[in-house]
């Protein structure tokens, strides 16, 4: 069996610093062993500016996510994030995915350019600017089935959705049908993850002060629990607006988490535990670890943590960067890492079971690589040091194995380790400079939409205000220096 990811790349080159993408694809077509990855860099790189009808390179803050039309057929969303005088605007493109691998058309949209503005309950219009996750459900109202794509907005902090017919696409722009956070008091907040279980979404939120700046201090992440119809009150765990202790039963949600997966009973959280640090010697978050959050009532269950401090082993000294596994969850994989002062991540790749993540018990991950069974265990399968910025796991069913985007390459690996040749970015775009990959996505012939998220990404480089823009061309170069 074959597996199939799209991603996007971009490039800030001096002196402007005008960001440009462009979308390629990579396909496994499985194995044990040396096995090729065979990308197709370049497939789509222009679009027609709406502003200027130019044909012209995609922007810099382009993404793809895969999900399947109300027919079943394979298609991608695209946000295109244009910048401009008035800061940036965000134009949603839908692709016929499958036009990718046959070569026909494969850079002509089927809907958009479009910009999406939505109206919350307080009848204030919120532009969507920066698309983080979507996931698709089909949710009866009025007796009548409607088949919906659901998004939520990292900049905007808000689950909004629109409804595909075939390949017509509407955005549901009625008052109140959308779920925005309050943030805590004094504070700012951004949705990272979106999950859709049964007749429930469940989104997650990150808070702070101060996130999108080099001195950010997070407090404790939030999970959302509402109703598809957004009808009814939700349920939190975590702080919003004024609620400033833990409303939830058991642990609160991690600092500065980035994911929450479905599998079971339960959502598993992955959380940061703080600001992301590049320093040599390499420094961590000690409250980096993974949790469980129970899909009934969001009680919140601790089962792995970071090393509290040196006296803990030097494997633990790390934070945890993604997650992923199978339907079964006889297969998950945890990537581990931390950056040194030349943005340089030294990463640790393990494997253990669900039944195993669940029963760790809030221990470390040297505790469950050196136990024996019926005591929990984990393997560790890889190590390395490589730059870049996006780190994700993507758990191919249809191979057995987990795509690995390491910074600026792609690889594959197994239980044993890789099995898949990593392609490095120069082979993955074209685009000149210094490219980084930007966003990763699993499509056709998997689950749709994927239920991993990428791993963590500073938001920094997630946002898309001003801010941020100005933080990440800091950062970028911060990294141009260090390599020097």
């Amino acid at each position: 069996m074959s597996s199939k990811v799209a991603y996007t790349v971009y490039s800030y080159p001096p002196p402007n610093f005008i960001g440009e993408g462009d979308l390629g694809t990579a396909v496994y077509s499985g194995g044990t062993s040396g096995d090729v990855i065979t990308e197709s860099k370049g497939v789509v790189t222009q679009w027609v500016n709406p502003v200027t009808s130019n044909t012209e390179q995609l922007p810099g803050d382009t993404k793809v996510f895969y999900f399947k039309n109300s027919n079943g057929d394979n298609r991608a969303i695209v946000p295109a994030i244009q910048w401009g005088v008035g800061g940036a605007a965000c134009y949603f493109m839908i692709y016929n995915a499958d036009t990718w691998s046959d070569g026909i058309n494969p850079g002509r949209p089927i809907y958009g350019p479009a910009l999406w503005t939505v109206v919350d309950s307080g009848s204030n219009n919120i532009p969507i600017t920066n698309p983080y996750k979507f996931q698709t459900a089909t949710v009866t109202e009025n007796a009548t089935e409607h088949y919906y794509i659901y998004g939520i907005d990292f900049d905007n902090r808000i689950v909004f959705r629109v409804e595909s017919a075939g390949d017509t696409y509407t955005l549901d722009t009625t008052a109140g049908h959308n779920f925005r956070l309050t943030p805590p008091t004094s504070q700012d907040s951004y949705g990272v993850d979106l999950q859709i279980v049964g007749d429930y979404f469940y989104a997650l939120f990150i808070s702070g002060i101060n996130i999108l700046t080099a001195s950010p201090t997070y407090v404790n992440s939030t999970v959302v629990k509402h109703l598809l119809d957004f009808s009814g009150t939700p349920s939190y765990t975590g702080p919003h607006g004024t609620t400033t202790v833990n409303p939830g039963p058991g642990e609160w949600p991690g600092k500065n988490a980035f994911s929450i997966q479905p599998q079971g009973d339960f959502l598993y959280l992955v959380a940061l535990g703080g600001m992301q640090h590049n320093a040599t010697p390499i420094v961590w978050n000690p409250e980096s670890k993974i949790q469980k959050v129970a899909l009934s009532d969001l009680e919140v269950t601790n089962l792995l943590k970071a090393a509290a401090d040196n006296t803990d082993p030097a494997t633990d000294r790390f934070d945890f960067r993604a997650l992923t596994f199978n339907e079964s969850g006889s297969q998950v994989f945890i990537l581990t890492g931390a950056y040194n002062a030349s943005w340089v991540m030294t990463w640790r790749l393990y494997w253990l079971t669900i039944d195993s993540l669940n029963d760790a018990g809030d221990a470390l991950l040297s505790d469950l690589t050196s136990a024996f069974p019926p005591d929990p265990t984990a393997t560790f399968i890889a190590t390395d040091n490589l730059s870049g910025y996006l780190w994700a796991l993507l758990y191919s069913e249809s191979t057995g194995k987990t795509w690995f985007a390491r910074g600026n390459d792609l690889a594959i690996y197994g239980t044993g380790g890789i099995v898949g040749n990593a392609e490095g970015i120069g082979n993955l775009t074209t685009l000149a400079g210094s490219p980084n990959l930007n966003s990763i996505t699993i499509y056709g012939g998997e689950v749709a939409p994927p239920a991993q998220l990428k791993g963590y990404v500073a938001p920094a480089f997630a946002s898309s205000s001003a801010m941020a823009l100005l933080e990440r061309k800091r950062l970028l170069d911060e990294v141009a220096a260090a390599k020097k």
